[in-house]
């Protein structure tokens, strides 16, 4: 599972509540980007628009769209 978020891919370790939860600390800018999870070879993907953090977190606040 991961984001793809300007040219780049930010390995999750969990995702849910409005929430992302990185493996490493993450700082981007407020933005939209795309979250893939891939069960048995079939990716699904999800839309998400990431609130400005401010400093570097593991977790971090999100809104979720199905991507269409």
């Amino acid at each position: 599972m991961h984001l793809s978020l300007n040219g780049r891919k930010y390995p999750i370790a969990q995702m849910g509540g409005g929430m992302l939860i990185f493996e490493e600390p993450f700082s981007a800018a407020a933005g939209e980007g795309e979250v893939v999870l891939t069960v048995d070879g079939v990716p699904r993907r999800w839309w998400v628009k990431i609130h400005d953090q401010g400093v570097p977190s593991r977790t971090i606040t999100s809104e979720f769209r199905d991507a269409e």
